[in-house]
């Protein structure tokens, strides 16, 4: 991801949900290795935790946080807490397959939040 000029996605704001384990974490580790920000989400508070401890070393500026996307106030919540960290997000993976856009649209982007 990075280019020749240095990190590629420097200064960019990134939300990946999932990011405790797997395939979330896998790609946490490659935008932050690349200079983004992160809001490292995942079900279970601990997994995000230790996600944002071992991508410490990418000396990114992290949020750990536990957010269920299947769930509409988790999803208005954790627009939020982006908006009150980072000021904006540039962006968005989600690892779960159902629910987080059906949530995101209902809910009109509440948050404000320029995707």
């Amino acid at each position: 991801m990075a280019n020749k000029k240095g990190m590629a996605l420097s200064g960019k704001v990134a939300v990946v949900t999932g990011a405790g384990r797997g395939m979330g974490a896998a790609i946490a580790e490659a935008f932050a290795a690349a200079g983004a920000n992160l809001v490292v989400a995942d079900l279970s508070s601990q997994r995000a935790q230790e996600s944002a401890h071992r991508l410490a070393r990418f000396g990114r500026r992290m949020v750990a946080v536990k957010t269920d996307v299947g769930g509409p106030l988790d999803v208005s919540q954790l627009f939020d807490l982006v908006r009150s960290e980072f000021g904006g997000l540039g962006i968005l993976v989600t690892t779960r397959e159902f629910g987080f856009a059906s949530h995101f649209s209902k809910s009109q982007n509440p948050s404000g939040i320029d995707c």
